[in-house]
């Protein structure tokens, strides 16, 4: 009998423990958020809720992942919990510990995310890509000192990440703004002889010109900004957000059709974009538009030009029409032997968005048709030849381009501005004065050219 109690007694206690351990697995045991929401994209909350259960059967990286993938589509208090489960499991997470600043410093919680930030940077960095977060973390915590109005900490904490482009960018800006332009001046030469184009810096050097008493000089740096293109990533969430958004939904299709646009597959091009149209079971998206363009080059180079007028009654049903749907029509009507429906198309498409393509097309229409207009069209053709080596930054090589537009289009002012330009900031003065001069002949309104004119017309001395 009293064994028989004993036995009973133990049984009760094993059973009280397994119950207590079980109680206090669950009241540790985080279950994944997601958002109570129905978006266009069909195939993003099966994948999250997908995501949300491998998390819950595995570890650290899969809560992680969790949490990317939630960042990605900007459900940014639902990917918290996840990234701290994550760091529970593993506080070495390094990017679960980027995460969770992150999400909070998009939710407006800057001081708990300043806080997380800090706390990324006692971490060792698992490998070199990851130093670029490392970057990210040190700039958002000077960030989020400014977005507090406390500029003298966000100097300091900008500094710490010296030779870092963005933060160089806002020492140099609070420096210009605090009165201290010759501090500035050093930073900004320094990145400008590395990135030689950056519209911030030339920017910034314009600012820090005026404020040192060099108008001269400020107005050179002004026109630097005119043909600078490189853009500063001030704000690194787009390159932070942008490959996550990529894990879920339709973009990896999307980026599996640009593959296939870089090499030109077409029929790569053609089965993907069928696919992806098929996904969407008529919801409206935005990206769609994109697939739609290309679906519609693949036809025209396929020579269809029935599939191409299909895909426009699609495409215009849904209320789009620009200049892409009517140079696309034109081509249709070019390749069914509908030549001034074709070129009537295209003259509509180019006063909507001028190309160098649909010039070529309309030059060819009016090869044999009407030489005046053939000769226009060529002229365009060669102003936007020579507007591109510009941009590309091969000076000399627009030359002789823009030279060939003012021939053919003598009474259009833009190839004569193009030119001064080029002749001006190859310091050919005398030249780009002639041009500016006849560039304000042909348009008296031309405020560009009447300021270089002004600005040159001052150091006669230079010319």
């Amino acid at each position: 009998m009293k064994v028989t109690i004993l036995v009973l007694w133990i049984v009760v206690i094993i059973e009280l423990a397994v119950g207590a351990s079980v109680l206090a697995l669950a009241s540790i045991r985080t279950v994944p958020q997601l958002p109570d929401v129905e978006l266009n994209d069909p195939l993003v909350m099966p994948q999250l809720r997908e995501l949300a259960q491998e998390a819950e059967a595995s570890g650290s990286e899969e809560w992680e992942r969790l949490g990317a993938a939630l960042v990605g589509k900007g459900f940014y208090v639902h990917a918290e919990p996840a990234y701290r489960e994550a760091l529970r499991q593993d506080p070495q997470n390094f990017a679960a510990q980027f995460g969770l600043a992150f999400s909070l410093d998009r939710s407006g919680r800057i001081e708990k995310a300043s806080a997380e930030y800090r706390k990324l940077l006692q971490l060792p960095t698992p490998s070199r890509e990851d130093q670029a977060i490392v970057y990210h973390a040190q700039y958002a915590l000077g960030r989020n000192a400014l977005r507090t109005e406390n500029a003298a900490d966000a100097e300091f904490l900008f500094q710490q990440n010296a030779g870092y482009p963005p933060a160089d960018y806002q020492v140099a800006k609070l420096r210009i703004r605090s009165g201290r332009a010759e501090e500035a001046l050093p930073i900004i030469e320094s990145n400008l002889r590395s990135t030689p184009h950056s519209l911030e810096f030339h920017f910034l050097h314009h600012r820090a010109l005026l404020e040192l008493g060099r108008p001269r000089e400020a107005f050179e740096a002004a026109a630097m900004e005119e043909r600078s293109t490189r853009l500063l990533a001030l704000n690194f969430n787009t390159e932070y957000v942008s490959p996550l958004d990529a894990l879920t939904g339709l973009a990896p299709m999307l980026r599996a059709l640009g593959m296939a646009t870089e090499t030109e597959d077409v029929r790569r091009i053609e089965q993907i974009g069928t696919r992806f149209k098929s996904r969407l079971a008529g919801q409206p998206v935005f990206v769609e538009r994109m697939v739609d363009d290309e679906l519609l080059k693949v036809a025209v180079r396929n020579k269809q030009p029935r599939r191409v007028l299909e895909l426009l009654e699609q495409i215009r049903s849904t209320g789009r029409e620009d200049h892409v749907t009517l140079e696309r029509e034109g081509d249709a009507r070019g390749l069914m032997g509908q030549a001034e429906a074709a070129a009537e198309l295209w003259q509509r498409a180019a006063l909507l968005a001028p190309s160098l393509r649909l010039h070529e097309k309309l030059a060819d229409h009016y090869k044999t048709r009407d030489v005046d207009e053939r000769d226009r069209h060529l002229g365009h053709v060669a102003l936007q030849r020579g507007i591109a080596e510009y941009r590309a930054n091969r000076l000399e090589a627009a030359i002789p381009h823009l030279q060939e537009a003012a021939r053919m289009l003598p009474e259009d002012p833009d190839p004569w501005y193009y030119l001064a330009e080029m002749q001006f900031h190859l310091g050919r003065l005398s030249e780009a004065q002639d041009a500016y001069r006849k560039t304000f002949e042909l348009d008296p309104g031309h405020g560009r050219a009447a300021a270089m004119l002004s600005h040159l017309a001052a150091a006669p001395e230079n010319l």
